[in-house]
Formats: C-alpha cells, sequence, structure tokens
C-alpha cells in the first residue's frame, strides 16, 4: 500500500471515528478481502464508482465493512457511516463560477 491516498483514506476515517492515530484503521484495512481492496482502488483510480461507504458496527474493536453501493447498507448493526464522494474536477468548477458570473 504505497499510494498515500490509502493512508489518507484511512487517516480521515480514523478521524471520523475520533481515534488518535490511523493505526486501527490500517490494521483492519491489512485483514480486506482482495475483492474488497479492489473496491478502495478502483474508487481511487477510476471514474465509474463516485462514491465509496465505510460501515462502522463497533469501534472498540474496530468493526467495518465497506461497499461501493449503497444500496448494501447493512441497516440496524451499522452505528455510524464514513463516506468518501468524488466531486468534479477544479477545471469544472470554474467554468461553472465563470458562467454563471456572466449571467449574473
Amino acid at each position: 500500500m504505497a499510494d498515500p491516498r490509502f493512508k489518507y483514506l484511512w487517516t480521515k476515517i480514523s478521524e471520523q471515528l475520533n481515534m488518535s492515530d490511523s493505526t486501527p484503521v490500517e490494521d483492519w484495512a491489512s485483514r480486506l478481502q482482495p475483492e474488497d481492496m479492489d473496491k478502495v482502488t478502483n474508487f481511487l483510480t477510476k471514474d465509474e464508482k463516485q462514491a465509496i461507504f465505510f460501515w462502522v458496527s463497533a469501534v472498540k474493536p474496530l468493526e467495518m465493512a465497506l461497499s461501493d453501493d449503497p444500496a448494501e447498507y447493512p441497516g440496524k448493526a451499522t452505528i455510524f457511516v464514513v463516506y468518501f464522494l468524488k466531486t468534479e474536477k477544479l477545471e469544472k468548477k470554474a467554468d461553472l463560477k465563470a458562467s454563471t458570473n456572466g449571467m449574473l
């Protein structure tokens, strides 16, 4: 996991869960099945998935599941949901802002 984007995700998840460091999340990530790790990798590298969800069912010890499909929400077993969304690229936002200002 040399890609710094993984470390960023694990750090942000730990921050959302009020953890003092990302070690529990990194340990959890190290035990991910290849199919789940592929979901994270695809979210980071491909444009077809616009979001990824981490369903937290316990914090101590950390128990999470992940999905790139919100329909897989596990329901009442989840106590917290951490998610990441892709947004439009900066230049598209600048074009939209410029065209909005031109209309005003």
